[in-house]
């Protein structure tokens, strides 16, 4: 579990291909020898630690996790965000975050102010304003909804310690909130028991 609170960045050394996916290398001061085995988000999507030698960590990932994000599209040098898996007495500053990315939005556009994307109509349903949403990892609140377009605001801390500086074209990676995930579903279901009785 994670909250959407960024605090590292860390920097791509290497892509390799596997027959099950790809092995990313990631250099950051955040990891450890004794962090193998331990969870972290990378652009918001959940990652194990599988090897670690001169503060650069490795992730294997699978074909089904590039799938439905952005990971597959990096590249050696570039930078993403990072954040470690909640400890017991760790504070809980922005939202639950499970690092189990939903699908990807399209970057509209991007100030100091606020940021714009496009949904696909797979993910708008769930999307409610004032709602929580996780975008490349980072908690945010959803200001504004107009059909597929979702806006959410930016303090300057925020756009400041982030990415989103320089991010001004391309996909992000979205995580829509669990408890509209668990409610969407709990009415799904009412409805299905309803057509079936």
């Amino acid at each position: 579990m994670f909250t959407g609170i960024i605090e590292h960045i860390g920097h791509v050394k290497a892509i390799v291909k596997q027959s099950y996916g790809i092995k990313l290398e990631i250099e950051s001061s955040l990891f450890s020898k004794e962090q193998i085995g331990k969870s972290f988000a990378v652009d918001g999507v959940c990652l194990t630690q599988t090897q670690f030698r001169d503060q650069t960590s490795h992730f294997d990932i699978m074909e089904e996790t590039l799938d439905k994000t952005d990971l597959g599209n990096l590249k050696v040098g570039q930078s993403v965000h990072l954040e470690p898996a909640m400890g017991a007495q760790s504070s809980f500053d922005g939202h639950m975050v499970q690092g189990h990315v939903d699908g990807v939005a399209h970057i509209v556009s991007i100030t100091e102010k606020k940021l714009v994307i496009e949904l696909p109509d797979s993910l708008r349903k769930f999307m409610v304003p004032k709602g929580s949403i996780a975008i490349d990892g980072v908690s945010l609140t959803i200001a504004q909804l107009q059909g597929n377009l979702l806006t959410v605001a930016l303090i300057p801390h925020t756009y400041k310690h982030t990415l989103f500086k320089t991010k001004k074209n391309g996909v992000v990676n979205i995580e829509i909130d669990l408890f509209a995930k668990t409610i969407f579903k709990y009415l799904d279901q009412i409805h299905l028991s309803e057509a079936i009785q």
